[in-house]
């Protein structure tokens, strides 16, 4: 018997490549969710914060988005996004005061509408 309904629901989408969940109830990043999908849509939910394995699993993610998800800099972990397949970040229209932690092989990090001052240091 399968617990978790919406994940139970994706299981044998094994191809998937494109999930959007975005404008819902979720609180947390869904677990157990195909590992194929490439792009995943979260915005409009509302996150109380990212831990270090939100986003275990998802080998081939490369494109993310998160925006409109009353995020902090303090709720998320450092190496929540530290997957070096992604290639778009979307955290405009949150509540950062900070940049997070992002991957060097990101091309497109967008943080809109956020709360952030000071310079942006580039290592």
């Amino acid at each position: 018997m399968c617990v978790k309904m919406f994940s139970c629901l994706l299981k044998g989408l094994v191809g998937l490549n494109l999930l959007d969940v975005s404008g819902n109830l979720f609180s947390a990043v869904p677990r157990h969710l195909p590992p194929s999908v490439q792009q995943l849509y979260l915005s409009n939910n509302s996150f109380s914060g990212l831990h270090e394995g939100s986003f275990e699993g998802f080998h081939n993610l490369k494109y993310l988005r998160l925006s409109h998800c009353g995020l902090q800099s303090e709720g998320i972990h450092p190496q929540a996004f530290n997957h070096s397949s992604l290639v778009e970040l979307d955290l405009s229209y949150n509540q950062l005061t900070t940049i997070p932690t992002v991957p060097t092989t990101l091309q497109y990090l967008y943080l809109e509408a956020n709360k952030i001052r000071g310079d942006v240091i580039t290592h």
